[in-house]
């Protein structure tokens, strides 16, 4: 937790858009596992200082996730909704 709230909020609803969405690991029924994700939480951080940042810079950062970690390759759908979720996250975050 961190001392302002809003980035502790910020963080809460990237990892819920990478449970109840992407989920390539279909933990989102799994309460005891939601913490699956947690490793790629400052992968996608670090990516919001690039200049090309963007939804769908997330989608595909996402879809590599699980081609190389997770060796899936599943439709883009899931991954394309996660990366929007987590884009408009951080526009709240930031406004």
């Amino acid at each position: 937790m961190s001392e302002d709230p809003r980035a502790d909020q910020f963080i809460e609803e990237i990892r819920n858009a990478l449970i109840q969405i992407w989920d390539p690991k279909g933990v989102a029924k799994k309460p005891d596992l939601h913490d699956e994700y947690d490793d790629y939480l400052e992968l996608i951080l670090d990516h919001f200082e690039e200049e090309s940042a963007c939804a769908d810079r997330i989608a595909d950062l996402l879809l590599a996730i699980e081609q190389e970690d997770f060796k899936q390759k599943r439709s883009d759908q899931a991954a394309k909704q996660a990366g929007h979720a987590i884009w408009q996250a951080f526009e709240r975050f930031i406004a």
